[in-house]
């Protein structure tokens, strides 16, 4: 039988749709028929089943943070987040990390400074090499009532793993 893998899944911009997007995606019991969910996000900005496996980190009890302000706090928060994915895939804790909608300003805004998080994440990855959109690289829609591409197809990806 084989082993069923572990996703980290950071709730992306707490000041932002990605903790109401993941909690979306957690509520239906599909999502983690075929992964495990390692879950990356302040308790106070989500709203999810009690049986979650929430990571321990620095960001898990932060406070609620103001819908749609881009500063530093939720900046610093996002990329710790992200740092913490980056620890859990590497350490052999989690298969793979997936995240939700970020805030480039509020990265920015948070001591990154890169152009997006590809590149942030080339550095701290070591990647020297080209880095180039995915499939769903473009406009995202912002309607709080359909979720991104990029969170619909991670979706598709943790309850079809196997």
């Amino acid at each position: 039988m084989a082993m069923r893998p572990t996703v980290a899944l950071f709730a992306g911009d707490p000041a932002g749709i990605g903790p109401e997007i993941v909690a979306k995606l957690l509520a239906d019991p599909e999502t983690t028929r075929g992964a495990d969910v390692l879950l990356i996000a302040s308790r106070a900005s989500m709203d999810v089943r009690a049986n979650l496996t929430f990571v321990e980190w620095k960001g898990l009890g932060a406070p609620a943070f103001s819908l749609g302000i881009a500063g530093p706090d939720n900046g610093r928060f996002m990329l710790d987040g992200l740092l913490t994915g980056v620890d859990l895939v590497r350490s052999g804790k989690a298969d793979a990390l997936c995240f939700a909608p970020l805030n480039k300003g509020a990265l920015r805004a948070g001591g990154m400074n890169h152009h997006d998080e590809m590149h942030w994440f080339a550095e701290v990855l070591g990647w020297a090499g080209p880095c180039r959109p995915g499939p769903h690289a473009g406009p995202r829609p912002t309607s709080r009532s359909r979720p991104t591409p990029r969170i619909t197809a991670s979706r598709s990806a943790i309850s079809n793993a196997t």
